[in-house]
């Protein structure tokens, strides 16, 4: 709509008298007006007249440049990718959380002590020959029950053992009984260790009638140790849970020595780590987590103490009393490898 500069009702009356259609533009309405104004007798001096025609001009120019513009804007409105509305509806309702966290699962641990490493001996060797995975109610090891000791198969897929003495080791054999081996075990560190509560195999063993062999394992402060239990000439010899003696450098130390920090070792209650013996004739190297730690050659022991052929077991060594536990898990024996 067009807004003039000449007064209303001198247009209405000029409407009236000559039917001047007022939505008209250019100079039909210029005219107009000007024959209105003469008819009225109205006198308008030519600047009066040249500035209402100007003003009518910028009006008509001013309506057709937003004219322009809302084109314009239309245009490019066009061209702009739609948005989609925002939704009308609320978003569904999030499920309330559980009451009681779910049962924890045990996830594969990058550092090979539950999923085996690359670099781990046995890696490419494909199945053992002998093995456990502890999920029946039997298997390869004994269980038992006795006084202040126990161990089982567990309802969770592992092999526990407890002992409520502080200062011992208790066992539990197998009767598999092999020379030239790689042999590996995972061992779960019980939920309430303390740094001397230790874990770990017997190889190279004979439980009956002497309860003899060596030992590799770990504790839950990270470090390892190489033992024999039930060497000859020892005191407190012949097994039974009796004196654990260190083999550090080829030859027997004094007991409670022997102990290596080493970084491959997880560390801590319910800590996992996978430990190997790797025994081919009298040369022993060992394995934690896929890694090779340390070796020892039986041929620097006393001559009753090298032992060619023997059992196995797993034990529990108790640095605390009434809590001390371990859990075991896949077994695994590969028979006849040689380095």
């Amino acid at each position: 709509m067009k807004h003039w500069t000449i007064p209303i009702a001198i247009l209405l009356l000029a409407a009236l008298a000559c039917g001047i259609n007022l939505d008209s533009q250019g100079d039909s309405a210029a005219d107009a007006v000007q024959a209105t104004i003469a008819a009225l007798g109205i006198q308008q001096t030519a600047a009066a007249l040249e500035g209402t025609s100007q003003a009518m001009q910028n009006a008509q120019d001013a309506a057709q440049q937003a004219t322009s513009v809302a084109a314009t804007v239309a245009a490019m409105g066009a061209n702009q990718p739609t948005q989609a509305p925002a939704p009308t509806q609320a978003p569904p309702t999030q499920a309330a959380p559980p009451t009681q966290p779910p049962l924890p699962t045990e996830t594969p641990i990058a550092d090979g002590s539950l999923v085996r490493a690359a670099w781990d001996p046995a890696y490419s060797w494909g199945a053992p020959h002998d093995y456990d995975d502890f999920e029946s109610g039997s298997g390869l090891f004994g269980d038992f029950s006795s006084g202040a000791s126990r161990a089982w198969y567990g309802d969770d897929g592992r092999f526990h053992i407890t002992f409520t003495s502080r200062g011992r080791h208790v066992w539990a054999w197998s009767f598999l009984m092999v020379s030239e081996f790689y042999a590996d075990v995972i061992i779960f560190n019980g939920p309430g260790c303390v740094p001397g509560d230790s874990a770990g195999m017997i190889f190279r063993g004979e439980q009956i009638p002497l309860d003899i062999g060596y030992m590799f394992g770990i504790n839950c402060n990270g470090e390892y140790n190489i033992q024999a239990t039930g060497p000859a000439g020892q005191p407190g010899g012949l097994g039974s849970g009796g004196v654990i003696w260190p083999i550090i450098n080829g030859s027997y130390g004094n007991p409670g020595e022997g102990w290596k920090k080493h970084e491959a070792i997880n560390t801590g209650p319910g800590a996992v780590n996978r430990i190997g013996v790797w025994g081919d004739k009298g040369d022993f190297d060992f394995y934690i987590n896929g890694q090779w730690v340390d070796q020892f050659s039986y041929w620097s022991l006393p001559a009753p103490d090298r032992w060619p052929v023997g059992q196995f077991a797993l034990y529990l060594g108790t640095a605390q009393k009434n809590k001390a536990s371990v859990s075991f898990d896949e077994f695994s024996v590969w028979e006849g490898v040689t380095h």
